[in-house]
């Protein structure tokens, strides 16, 4: 289950069945089926956490910031920015500079327990 209690944590339960794992979402309508080793490390990925940390330790004002930050393509970090916003671990604020529209990445978090049970 993906909760984000008043703290600020997101505390994340992944229990096993016959396909995989299964998350139970915080909206009871929605739930994930990791059906594939892939589809779990689409979402705890060696890159997102180097983003989480970045945006943790850096507070970048763009995402255009944050890929210089981590050296790598602005395309690819947006990308997997967008994955983290589907499960409200990271927000964009826009910023308006000029005729120009920028959006920060935001940490909507300071921890990130993952819970993994076993049957």
């Amino acid at each position: 289950m993906v909760t984000n209690d008043k703290r600020g944590e997101f505390i994340i339960n992944l229990t096993p069945n016959n396909k995989g794992f299964f998350v139970k979402l915080s909206n009871p309508l929605s739930a994930l089926n990791f059906s594939k080793s892939l589809d779990v490390k689409k979402i705890f990925s060696k890159e997102k956490a180097k983003i989480l940390f970045t945006l943790k330790k850096f507070k970048p004002s763009s995402i255009y910031e944050l890929a210089k930050i981590l050296n790598r393509d602005f395309s690819a970090v947006y990308n997997d920015l967008k994955i983290l916003q589907s499960f409200d671990i990271v927000s964009f604020e826009k910023k308006k500079i000029g005729n120009k529209e920028s959006l920060i990445p935001v940490l909507n978090c300071d921890n990130i327990n993952i819970v993994i049970k076993l049957r």
